[in-house]
Protein backbone atom coordinates (compact mmCIF):
# COMPACT_ATOMS: atom_id res chain seq x y z
CA UNK A 1 0.00 0.00 0.00
CA UNK A 2 1.33 3.37 -1.26
CA UNK A 3 1.54 6.37 0.99
CA UNK A 4 2.11 9.71 -0.90
CA UNK A 5 0.59 12.88 -0.65
CA UNK A 6 0.53 13.24 -5.00
CA UNK A 7 0.13 10.18 -7.38
CA UNK A 8 -0.50 10.56 -10.70
CA UNK A 9 -2.37 7.90 -12.65
CA UNK A 10 -2.28 7.67 -16.13
CA UNK A 11 -4.26 5.85 -19.19
CA UNK A 12 -4.22 2.07 -18.51
CA UNK A 13 -3.28 1.94 -15.06
CA UNK A 14 -4.39 1.53 -11.33
CA UNK A 15 -3.50 2.65 -8.09
CA UNK A 16 -4.47 2.35 -4.36
CA UNK A 17 -3.23 4.33 -1.66
CA UNK A 18 -4.00 5.57 1.73
CA UNK A 19 -4.66 8.71 3.69
CA UNK A 20 -2.96 10.87 3.35
CA UNK A 21 -2.34 10.36 -0.22
CA UNK A 22 -4.51 11.87 -2.81
CA UNK A 23 -5.11 10.38 -6.37
CA UNK A 24 -4.98 12.29 -9.77
CA UNK A 25 -5.23 12.05 -12.89
CA UNK A 26 -6.93 13.96 -16.05
CA UNK A 27 -9.34 12.17 -18.43
CA UNK A 28 -10.70 12.02 -22.15
CA UNK A 29 -12.86 9.70 -23.69
CA UNK A 30 -11.47 7.50 -20.99
CA UNK A 31 -13.26 6.90 -17.79
CA UNK A 32 -11.85 7.17 -14.00
CA UNK A 33 -13.11 4.76 -11.57
CA UNK A 34 -12.85 5.39 -7.77
CA UNK A 35 -13.32 3.55 -5.22
CA UNK A 36 -12.72 4.64 -1.39
CA UNK A 37 -13.26 2.69 2.08
CA UNK A 38 -14.47 5.97 4.28
CA UNK A 39 -13.64 3.21 7.48
CA UNK A 40 -9.58 2.15 6.86
CA UNK A 41 -9.53 5.80 4.37
CA UNK A 42 -7.70 3.33 1.71
CA UNK A 43 -8.66 3.76 -1.50
CA UNK A 44 -8.14 3.66 -5.67
CA UNK A 45 -8.35 4.93 -8.62
CA UNK A 46 -7.97 3.37 -12.31
CA UNK A 47 -8.29 5.17 -15.41
CA UNK A 48 -9.77 2.64 -18.65
CA UNK A 49 -9.45 3.41 -21.70
CA UNK A 50 -11.84 0.60 -23.29
CA UNK A 51 -14.63 -1.60 -22.35
CA UNK A 52 -13.58 -4.84 -22.61
CA UNK A 53 -10.98 -7.16 -23.10
CA UNK A 54 -12.48 -9.86 -25.39
CA UNK A 55 -10.23 -12.66 -23.39
CA UNK A 56 -7.24 -10.91 -23.66
CA UNK A 57 -4.53 -12.08 -21.19
CA UNK A 58 -3.62 -8.60 -19.61
CA UNK A 59 -0.65 -7.51 -18.39
CA UNK A 60 0.03 -6.04 -14.34
CA UNK A 61 1.15 -2.96 -15.99
CA UNK A 62 -1.88 -2.59 -18.13
CA UNK A 63 -4.21 -4.15 -15.86
CA UNK A 64 -6.50 -0.84 -15.48
CA UNK A 65 -6.70 -0.85 -19.35
CA UNK A 66 -10.42 -2.41 -19.73
CA UNK A 67 -13.44 -1.87 -17.92
CA UNK A 68 -14.15 -5.47 -17.65
CA UNK A 69 -10.61 -6.37 -15.35
CA UNK A 70 -9.80 -3.32 -14.01
CA UNK A 71 -12.92 -3.10 -12.08
CA UNK A 72 -12.10 -6.62 -10.51
CA UNK A 73 -8.76 -5.61 -10.08
CA UNK A 74 -9.63 -2.21 -8.09
CA UNK A 75 -11.74 -3.78 -5.90
CA UNK A 76 -9.36 -6.95 -5.14
CA UNK A 77 -6.20 -4.57 -4.43
CA UNK A 78 -8.41 -2.98 -2.19
CA UNK A 79 -10.00 -5.50 -0.04
CA UNK A 80 -6.23 -6.94 0.19
CA UNK A 81 -5.62 -3.62 1.91
CA UNK A 82 -7.25 -4.15 4.61
CA UNK A 83 -11.00 -2.52 3.55
CA UNK A 84 -14.27 -4.55 4.23
CA UNK A 85 -16.56 -4.78 0.55
CA UNK A 86 -19.71 -3.26 2.40
CA UNK A 87 -17.52 -0.25 3.05
CA UNK A 88 -16.79 0.55 -0.17
CA UNK A 89 -18.38 3.69 -2.52
CA UNK A 90 -17.85 4.20 -5.81
CA UNK A 91 -17.55 7.07 -8.33
CA UNK A 92 -17.47 6.89 -12.17
CA UNK A 93 -16.00 10.54 -13.77
CA UNK A 94 -14.97 11.05 -17.97
CA UNK A 95 -16.17 8.81 -20.59
CA UNK A 96 -16.36 12.22 -22.85
CA UNK A 97 -16.90 12.11 -25.97
CA UNK A 98 -13.98 13.46 -28.26
CA UNK A 99 -14.70 14.04 -31.14
CA UNK A 100 -18.02 15.61 -30.33
CA UNK A 101 -20.31 13.05 -32.07
CA UNK A 102 -23.02 11.91 -29.91
CA UNK A 103 -23.08 8.57 -31.15
CA UNK A 104 -24.47 5.69 -28.82
CA UNK A 105 -21.49 3.49 -29.32
CA UNK A 106 -18.70 6.29 -28.26
CA UNK A 107 -16.09 4.76 -26.47
CA UNK A 108 -16.63 6.84 -23.21
CA UNK A 109 -20.19 5.59 -22.68
CA UNK A 110 -19.26 2.00 -23.37
CA UNK A 111 -16.83 2.75 -20.72
CA UNK A 112 -18.83 4.22 -18.12
CA UNK A 113 -21.99 1.44 -19.31
CA UNK A 114 -19.12 -1.60 -18.60
CA UNK A 115 -17.58 0.37 -15.44
CA UNK A 116 -21.42 0.21 -13.99
CA UNK A 117 -22.09 -3.33 -14.78
CA UNK A 118 -19.72 -4.59 -13.08
CA UNK A 119 -19.85 -2.31 -9.99
CA UNK A 120 -23.62 -4.35 -10.05
CA UNK A 121 -21.98 -7.79 -10.53
CA UNK A 122 -19.77 -6.63 -7.11
CA UNK A 123 -22.87 -5.27 -5.43
CA UNK A 124 -20.24 -2.05 -5.21
CA UNK A 125 -22.36 0.94 -4.53
CA UNK A 126 -22.21 3.89 -6.88
CA UNK A 127 -22.36 7.14 -5.25
CA UNK A 128 -21.51 9.59 -7.70
CA UNK A 129 -21.45 9.65 -11.49
CA UNK A 130 -20.17 12.73 -13.93
CA UNK A 131 -19.75 11.13 -17.46
CA UNK A 132 -20.10 11.85 -20.78
CA UNK A 133 -20.47 15.62 -22.56
CA UNK A 134 -17.08 16.75 -24.84
CA UNK A 135 -15.02 18.21 -22.28
CA UNK A 136 -11.84 16.33 -20.63
CA UNK A 137 -11.39 16.34 -16.53
CA UNK A 138 -8.75 16.67 -14.43
CA UNK A 139 -9.61 14.90 -11.01
CA UNK A 140 -8.23 14.37 -7.73
CA UNK A 141 -9.35 12.00 -4.54
CA UNK A 142 -8.57 12.74 -1.06
CA UNK A 143 -8.22 9.85 0.83
CA UNK A 144 -8.59 11.00 3.68
CA UNK A 145 -11.83 12.82 3.45
CA UNK A 146 -13.16 10.83 0.07
CA UNK A 147 -13.43 14.36 -1.71
CA UNK A 148 -13.59 14.30 -4.78
CA UNK A 149 -12.51 17.41 -7.00
CA UNK A 150 -13.40 17.42 -10.61
CA UNK A 151 -12.42 20.40 -13.14
CA UNK A 152 -13.38 20.63 -16.58
CA UNK A 153 -11.00 21.41 -18.95
CA UNK A 154 -11.44 23.47 -22.25
CA UNK A 155 -14.67 24.97 -20.13
CA UNK A 156 -14.95 28.55 -18.57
Amino acid sequence: MVVDTNLFVKAGELKTAQAPSVLKSVLGSCVGLTIWDPVKKIAGLAHIFMPKSDGKIVSDNLRAKFADTAVHELVNEILAAGSRKYNLEAKLIGGCNMLGKDGALSVGKRNAMMVKEKLRELHIHLIYEDVGGKYGRYIALDCESGELTVKTLGQE
